[in-house]
């Protein structure tokens, strides 16, 4: 049996990086995507809910309020659980990946393992939840060129 590698401060940094960059793959694509539906709305307001915000509001919002302006935009989509799961892990990374990877005492009193452990976690599922929203930002993009395009022809 092969001992685990130990986890190094490098590679927890490495691991929250990541994590952090899923988590804010997956803000951007909540907002392109409330951006999209917003514009779908001006067109045929039957297919979502009216988007209130306008960009630069949008850009604002910190990723629970997205998703509650998402969830009620695309009428609560099946990925809303992870998303909502994803909250509290995106806070966690965003807020100990400072302390443990950078204050000596603290990290002498966690375990940099189980930090570790919860980031990477956090990182797979942020990942995944950007894969399912990519997938439907590109189709609300489309819906929004195929209105257009009718519209014009």
């Amino acid at each position: 049996m092969v001992a685990p590698i130990a986890v190094t401060r490098e590679k927890y940094l490495d691991e929250a990086q990541f994590a952090l960059f899923a988590c804010q793959m997956v803000e951007e694509s909540l907002k392109s995507i409330l951006m999209y539906a917003r514009e779908v709305n001006a067109i045929t307001p039957t297919e979502y809910a009216l988007v209130h915000k306008t960009d630069e509001q949008l850009d604002e919002l910190p990723l629970g309020l997205l998703i509650k302006q998402y969830e009620k935009a695309l009428f609560a989509p099946a990925i809303a659980v992870s998303l909502r799961a994803l909250v509290p892990e995106r806070n966690h990374c965003a807020h100990r990946a400072l302390v443990v990877g950078f204050l000596n005492e603290v990290r002498q009193t966690v375990s940099l393992q189980v930090e570790f452990d919860r980031i990477e976690s956090a990182g797979k599922l942020a990942w995944s939840c950007f894969e399912a929203l990519k997938e439907e930002m590109q189709g609300v993009a489309s819906r929004l060129e195929e209105l257009r395009a009718q519209s014009t022809a």
